[in-house]
């Protein structure tokens, strides 16, 4: 549904803000940005393996920006996001074990991700879903 005079999407707004609320009144911001950069991080690594995926299901396609120093500072960035992820995890663990965090805030952050998987789903199958 749009709106007739401001031509904006109502019920996603709607549902953007019911959402939000959700994720402020549940935690800190501190907690928040911690799930944020966790899984930011992630698909930063997933996004320069995408570089090398292209490049092997694509290897004549023109590009007009070329990765520099391929193939040696992605695989470099790709091994330091998964360090990051690996020592944020570990450091969750530790500060929920000490009791100094309530949550492990990494794998809430995961939660928060894969919890749009069957909305995902549901559009797909309704056809409400378009690349």
């Amino acid at each position: 549904m749009v709106h007739d005079r401001f031509r904006t999407p109502v019920r996603s707004l709607t549902l953007q803000l019911g959402w939000t609320t959700v994720l402020i009144v549940s935690g800190t911001f501190d907690m928040l940005t911690d799930m944020l950069i966790f899984v930011s991080w992630g698909f930063y690594a997933l996004g320069a393996y995408g570089v090398f995926v292209l490049r092997r299901k694509m290897p004549d396609a023109h590009r007009p920006y070329k990765t520099w120093g391929y193939p040696v500072v992605p695989i470099v960035f790709i091994l330091f996001a998964v360090t990051f992820l690996g020592f944020t995890i570990f450091s969750d663990v530790e500060n929920y074990r000490n009791g100094s965090a309530p949550v492990i805030n990494s794998l809430w952050g995961v939660i928060l991700l894969t919890s749009g998987i069957p909305f995902y789903w549901w559009f797909k199958k309704r056809g409400q879903y378009s690349r």
